[in-house]
């Protein structure tokens, strides 16, 4: 992919990953997010953490999802609602409720987000929200 000329851009980087991930291919696409993430430090998507911290999660490899969130908070990129549920389940599902409370008052639920329709930005009330006491109650 990278030798056809479209150089070594962040979305080539990305569908790579997702691609390796998708093939199943784990160990490779470890290794690339090394590179990226060694080479990219301080300007690192967020998005490249979203991906990783999901294929963990989904692999159920729970301490390397930790160090990417981690390392996430450590470089002061702020994680979206999907990335806090994530890990917010599996500080439950481990019975580590104190750290999942202290991770709900530093990441609360937003109750606007933002998406682009027709290329504008516009700000939309989300809907269906769950309280995070309600949903611990449920779980536990």
């Amino acid at each position: 992919m990278l030798s056809k000329g479209q150089g070594k851009t962040m979305g080539s980087y990305y569908q790579l990953l997702n691609a390796l991930a998708e093939d199943g291919r784990l160990e490779e696409a470890e290794e690339l997010w090394n590179k990226i993430f060694s080479e990219n430090l301080e300007s690192l998507p967020r998005i490249f953490f979203i991906k990783m911290i999901s294929i963990y999660y989904d692999k159920g490899m729970n301490e390397k999802m930790f160090e990417v969130f981690a390392d996430m908070e450590e470089l002061g990129v702020q994680p979206d609602q999907a990335i806090v549920r994530m890990v917010g389940d599996v500080f439950q599902k481990m019975g580590m409720l104190d750290k999942y409370d202290k991770l709900k008052k530093k990441y609360p639920p937003t109750s606007w987000e933002y998406r682009y329709i027709k290329g504008k930005r516009i700000r939309i009330r989300v809907k269906g929200q769950h309280s995070w006491r309600r949903r611990l109650t449920t779980v536990v």
